[in-house]
């Protein structure tokens, strides 16, 4: 029992990583691989899930949510500084529409994932379908160029 204890923490544990805004699977997949010693599919589909698991929250309720915040004078400068981090990041968004999402969500670095896609596809009030549709397929082109780099840097060491 203590063994499927161990596996589900393991797998909790890169789940939660993978969903927090900043690691994402960018840090969540090499930390299932080289500190908990999991298989790299299995650390991709864990990954892949955690990563996407806040896009549609994101997508439906980011806008009311931060239209409420606005009125409320102590959030006003997060919703700005929201605003404002999603408003540089979206040209690409603006000029390609649902290709220019793919990429900001495909490409592992920071300041770019799912967190920053959703927001943005929120922001511009995206179709939700096609926007979590194409959050999904960006984020697992960036798991694997993750497994691609994770595995280069294990032949490496």
């Amino acid at each position: 029992m203590t063994g499927l204890l161990e596996i589900l923490k393991s797998e909790l544990m890169v789940l939660i990583m993978a969903a927090t805004p900043l690691i994402e699977l960018r840090g969540s997949l090499p930390y299932g691989i080289f500190v908990l010693d999991m298989n790299y599919i299995h650390a991709y589909i864990i990954s892949v899930l955690g990563s996407i698991a806040p896009c549609p929250f994101i997508l439906k309720f980011l806008p009311n949510i931060l239209k409420g915040l606005k009125g409320i004078g102590i959030f006003a400068g997060f919703v700005d500084w929201v605003t404002n981090r999603a408003n540089r990041k979206s040209e690409k968004v603006k000029r390609y529409s649902l290709w220019g999402l793919f990429i900001l969500v495909a490409i592992p670095l920071p300041g770019t994932g799912v967190w920053t896609g959703s927001t943005i596809a929120a922001l511009l009030k995206l179709p939700f379908k096609s926007a979590f549709i194409v959050c999904l397929l960006g984020t697992m082109v960036a798991g694997l160029l993750m497994l691609i780099l994770s595995h280069f840097g294990l032949m490496i060491l």
